[in-house]
């Protein structure tokens, strides 16, 4: 249950990589690339651990955002 988060914010993030509205392979690939990377740097950055959930939801609102709108 604690991946389906990251995971939904991966996908939707995949909607707006390539093209726009249109998920796709490559875009999931660069979704999870881009949210585990940059929940792996707050991590090394010594953020506390509720600021990764914040990131996945604010990620995860840019991204259904940027979908509707496209």
């Amino acid at each position: 249950m604690s991946l389906l988060f990251p995971a939904l914010t991966a996908v939707f993030l995949s909607t707006i990589v390539i093209e726009m509205g249109r998920p796709s392979v490559l875009g999931t690939v660069i979704g999870v690339l881009f949210v585990a990377v940059s929940v792996s740097g707050l991590t090394l950055v010594g953020a506390p651990s509720w600021v990764s959930q914040v990131f996945n939801g604010a990620a995860l609102l840019v991204a259904v955002g940027m979908a509707s709108i496209g």
